[in-house]
């Protein structure tokens, strides 16, 4: 059992108790259910993370992803395939396709938001809890880190916050001190630059601000209260919408 000295950085507790991780550390020691592979549509493990986890996980991986090249000729782009974790200390690698990047307008955001989504889909299908997702793409893919972690990370959450799944917690993980950086400032972009964030707190300062629900009157000495648009009746009239628009305080009829 290799020792892993990976640090986690920061950590979102959602309401309903699970986590969003920032890491820094290497992937192939991760213990949890799955850690994923940024692989290329031929399953050659050659270069980057790829070699790495071939390598680390030995044989069995490099076996059964011929197997699978044999079986189906190639892993679209989008789209991951599983397999054993051989010597590793996760339970499986979940490998994922993510797309090379071409300048950015031949739908690389939608490739690379699918390469994300369908591990964790798989995951869930698997009924998994745990699971563990580097950069993709973003190495000789040359997919902008910065765009790239933005839509893993916005990608994971919309995940964890909107599917009832199995999965409760996915650990953002990557070992290069530059790449790391990009996902905390992405993550402090959300939440600040706090350790650890609990939703339910946000939600608690956020309603501080705005004052009780549905008190009537009093509400109007919560001073310039400005409503979130969901809340806003849907019989505003269209100039009022204009002022919201414009993010205007809006007064109470």
């Amino acid at each position: 059992a290799g020792y892993n000295m990976a640090k986690t950085l920061h950590v979102l507790i959602l309401a309903s108790g699970k986590r969003l991780l920032v890491k820094q550390g290497d992937i192939t020691a991760e213990v949890c259910d799955a850690i994923v592979n940024a692989a290329n549509t031929q399953l050659v493990h050659a270069g980057g993370l790829a070699k790495a986890v071939a390598m680390k996980g030995g044989r069995d991986i490099v076996e059964e992803s011929r197997a699978i090249i044999r079986r189906q000729k190639e892993v679209p782009t989008g789209t991951c395939v599983m397999t054993s974790a051989g010597r590793m200390q996760c339970g499986k690698v979940i490998h994922t396709v993510g797309p090379i990047y071409n300048g950015g307008y031949k739908g690389e955001r939608a490739l690379l938001t699918s390469a994300v989504l369908s591990p964790l889909e798989m995951a869930e299908k698997k009924q998994m809890k745990s699971i563990a997702i580097p950069a993709i793409s973003s190495g000789i893919y040359g997919y902008p880190v910065r765009e790239a972690a933005d839509v893993i990370f916005s990608t994971s959450l919309r995940f964890l916050k909107e599917r009832a799944s199995s999965v409760e917690e996915i650990r953002l993980i990557n070992i290069d001190s530059p790449t790391v950086s990009v996902f905390c400032e992405r993550f402090q972009h959300e939440y600040g630059d706090r350790a650890e964030v609990r939703e339910e707190e946000e939600k608690e300062q956020k309603k501080r601000k705005v004052g009780e629900e549905g008190i009537g009157d009093e509400r109007k000495e919560v001073e310039g209260e400005v409503l979130e648009r969901r809340k806003i009746e849907a019989n505003i009239e269209e100039e009022d919408r204009a002022e919201i628009e414009t993010g205007e305080v809006l007064e109470r009829r």
